[in-house]
């Protein structure tokens, strides 16, 4: 949730809020000085951190254990998604990355993931927007790196022609010289657990425009720990819906058109699920064969139409109609990114 946009009334946790005379917060990551005026889009899961930083702003590592009491980001989407259809989303998730130095290259572990908040939508002439946020309970342990998540937001139209063919623009970076970006982007490959690999090819001279604010000491969220390294657990019955694919085989009619059935898992009545379904080659570097975007109530089964696209339809005709693929759901109810993958065999219909 987006808890403050340009000076609003701060919507505080219970869990969170403590007298602000007992407070043992400090402050790292970017001053939120220079201007946000780099885009960076991608189609699919990207998490972006500061590695080396310049001028008054710092590295995004916790200097402390504790938890994430807030964070601000500087800058705008380019955007204006349509609820329903695939493509230019704004969601995004904060990371704790923890290095891992006996590991072979840089590569970090993805420890705790927020809940889901979105960068707000360019208003105007304003692209200097700043914005507050409040994870719940995001515990972090000394060294432990910030990591700001993107969903992509790819169009999921192979030819390019769509309104976005590489994702969502997100500018939320600045040129500063002698400051580093690192990334790593990979579809469904940066859940809890995964292991990230360092790419510092394009964040050379940039600046991401995200502060946060740790709290230590008392002043921690609750569960989170102040001293030890923390790896933090998920209880089944804590987590968010996710879409289950529920169809047993799928047929692929003469025009490429397919149909999947769905399922919305509710531990919550309160919250629907909605996100995107695609279907997958199953290939060493997967293509997108299909997408399309879905809303299902807590509960109820559904059916999702969707449509080859010209290079699935050749690829499916090269198989003699009966190609080895992989559907995958990816949830995003307002909790973590949840994502189920399933494999079929397409097969003609009739």
């Amino acid at each position: 949730m987006i808890v403050r946009a340009g000076g609003a009334t701060a919507l505080c946790a219970l869990a969170l809020c403590a007298p602000s005379s007992e407070a043992a917060l400090q402050t790292f990551g970017s001053a939120l000085s220079a201007q946000a005026s780099i885009d960076e889009a991608r189609q699919s899961d990207t998490a972006y951190w500061q590695t080396a930083a310049a001028g008054g702003s710092t590295a995004g590592v916790a200097p402390a254990a504790g938890s994430i009491r807030s964070f601000k980001l500087k800058g705008v989407a380019l955007s204006r998604p349509v609820a329903g259809i695939s493509g230019g989303e704004t969601l995004f998730h904060l990371q704790a990355l923890r290095p891992m130095p006996n590991a072979p290259g840089e590569t970090s572990r993805v420890i705790i993931t927020s809940q889901g908040f979105d960068v707000p939508q360019k208003m105007g002439a304003n692209e200097q927007a700043i914005t507050t946020y409040e994870p719940e309970n995001f515990c972090v342990a000394k060294g432990d790196v910030l990591a700001f998540n993107t969903v992509g937001g790819w169009d999921g139209i192979p030819t390019g022609l769509g309104p976005y063919p590489n994702g969502t623009r997100l500018r939320i970076f600045a040129p500063v010289p002698g400051a580093l970006v690192s990334q790593f982007n990979g579809a469904d490959q940066t859940n809890n657990g995964d292991i990230l690999k360092h790419d510092h090819v394009r964040g050379q001279g940039q600046e991401l425009l995200m502060q946060l604010t740790l709290a230590t000491g008392e002043d921690a969220a609750g569960p989170c720990p102040t001293s030890a390294p923390i790896a933090p657990k998920v209880e089944p019955d804590a987590l968010p819906q996710r879409t289950k694919i529920s169809s047993e085989r799928v047929t692929v009619a003469p025009e490429g058109s397919l149909s999947v059935a769905l399922f919305c898992s509710a531990p919550s009545a309160a919250r629907w699920c909605n996100g995107i379904v695609r279907v997958l080659s199953r290939e060493r570097r997967p293509r997108l064969l299909a997408a399309r975007g879905y809303t299902i109530a807590p509960g109820k089964l559904r059916g999702a139409a969707l449509r080859l696209s010209s290079n699935g339809r050749k690829l499916f005709s090269k198989a003699n109609r009966r190609l080895s693929v992989n559907i995958q759901t990816v949830t995003s109810p307002g909790g973590p990114v949840r994502t189920v993958t399933q494999p079929f065999t397409l097969r003609a219909r009739g």
